[in-house]
């Protein structure tokens, strides 16, 4: 930009960098997938022997191998569907909004970012929307992140469970702080901000005893010495329960027009996201695979939660996480796709932190806090 010298450029370039490593019987159909996170647990009520049999019977039959077959071929139709009008707004330009890939929520960046088929709170809005039907009570989720290079980062969702699914709302605020402005003889001129926000609106619902669906509809606006450029982008997402201790789940993130700013158009980073997640009660292992289609990026994340996340009512009250990522970033230490943490469960109220290092870039740190209604 025109009157800026490099010296901001070049911080600016370290936080974009940073920014790329990410970090989502039959029985009635309120008690299919469990709230509280335990992956594929029904609640039904009781009944005779003869009818839970014969229930039980028409629900495995449901997953015998040629209906399994047709459903799963069914999901590749539709995300095949998806991508064919998606890729045509990221066959140019250059990537913008790297803010989007920071890592949203204390208990995924712990995991490394593999959150695609273990969201079970308003976290999901950032990961896979469908996670959000999960929900049961009306929850808060609030976080603060002490990002890299004074940078800060701010997210607080809502969700709001009701009769037609659950509606989430989100506010999204990245701040990276003052800028020491140059000119082009390198004197010092104004100093300047830089920031994005995003204000997004989602819904989820759960369209069959082990399937859940979702989306989520997004403003975005990105700002940089009193120029602004915005645009808007939606996901889409869905968790398969496959039985009471394995779920699946894909999302398509960020899929919408670029931002031009000033002279410069540049796209947003779509994102096709594939995960498993495992349950074994005190234990849960996570697994996510990221393509980047505009990028040209792959990335695999793992991570591994021992005991029940924080604000789930298990009895459990301590919940410690580790998870990688294996997307490195220039100016990143070999530790960098490393996130550890830990959550507390506190009655109705979850606290978590995670922590992330950068090497010279810093440390990353995130606090949440979640409240049940």
């Amino acid at each position: 930009m025109k009157g800026r010298g490099a010296k901001p450029r070049a911080r600016q370039t370290k936080l974009q960098s940073a920014l790329d490593s990410p970090q989502s019987g039959r029985c009635k159909r309120s008690g299919s997938l469990a709230a509280d996170g335990e992956l594929g647990r029904t609640e039904c009520k009781p009944m005779s022997l003869g009818n839970r049999r014969s229930q039980n019977e028409t629900s495995v039959s449901y997953f015998k191998e040629g209906t399994k077959s047709r459903f799963l071929a069914g999901l590749s139709s539709l995300l095949s569907f998806i991508a064919s009008f998606t890729l045509p707004l990221y066959a140019a330009g250059t990537n913008g909004a790297e803010s989007l890939l920071a890592g949203i929520g204390a208990r995924p960046s712990a995991l490394g970012g593999a959150y695609t088929a273990l969201a079970n709170d308003p976290l999901a809005l950032a990961y896979n929307p469908s996670g959000l039907a999960r929900i049961k009570r009306p929850m808060l989720s609030l976080m603060h992140s002490e990002w890299l290079e004074g940078s800060q980062m701010q997210f607080a969702a809502l969700a709001l469970p009701s009769k037609a699914g659950v509606l989430g709302l989100s506010f999204y605020r990245m701040d990276m702080g003052q800028f020491t402005g140059r000119d082009s003889a390198g004197r010092l001129s104004d100093d300047f901000s830089a920031g994005d926000l995003a204000v997004s609106l989602g819904m989820a619902r759960q369209i069959h005893p082990r399937i859940l669906a979702g989306f989520k509809l997004s403003y975005f606006q990105e700002s940089l010495a009193g120029y602004k450029a915005a645009t808007y982008f939606g996901d889409f997402g869905i968790m398969l329960a496959a039985n009471k201790k394995l779920t699946f789940g894909a999302a398509i993130q960020n899929a919408g027009p670029g931002l031009r700013f000033i002279n410069e158009v540049s796209k947003l980073p779509l994102t096709y996201a594939l995960g498993a997640g495992f349950n074994l009660g005190g234990i849960r292992l996570a697994a996510d695979y990221k393509m980047r289609p505009g990028e040209k990026s792959h990335e695999l994340a793992a991570g591994v939660e021992l005991a029940p996340a924080a604000g789930e009512s298990s009895g459990r009250p301590l919940a410690l996480r580790l998870g990688y990522h294996g997307l490195e970033s220039a100016g990143a230490s070999a530790l960098g796709g490393l996130g550890a943490g830990f959550g507390l469960a506190l009655g109705a109220i979850g606290l978590d932190y995670s922590f992330q290092p950068f090497g010279l870039l810093g440390n990353a740190h995130r606090m949440n806090l979640t409240i049940k209604f």
